[in-house]
């Protein structure tokens, strides 16, 4: 879930997507845009108090391979030697009304 429909958090997506995929091409993944990206006092405290938010989580039962190639690919993306896909073209969730 991200906040607004805008090309940075579409091109986030679409690279979330694509590295997930290269890990597991079966993964299905849930996502849409519900947020209020214009609440300045918000985007303040996730993007700048706490760094953490949007740092790279794994959970506890991701198996040491998988955190390997993951690291592998973030690295890549790092360093400018992966480029991240730029579109999204798989399902979304509608928002809520």
């Amino acid at each position: 879930m991200s906040g607004i429909r805008v090309r940075p958090g579409l091109k986030g997506r679409a690279g979330y997507t694509a590295g997930v995929l290269a890990i597991d091409s079966n993964v299905k993944l849930l996502t849409n845009f519900a947020g209020n990206q214009d609440d300045n006092a918000l985007s303040r405290k996730v993007g700048i108090t706490d760094p953490d938010a949007v740092r790279l989580r794994m959970a506890p039962s991701v198996s040491a391979e998988v955190r390997v190639q993951v690291m592998a690919v973030a690295k890549g993306i790092a360093s400018g030697l992966i480029n991240g896909a730029e579109a999204y073209t798989r399902p979304e969730l509608a928002t809520p009304v």
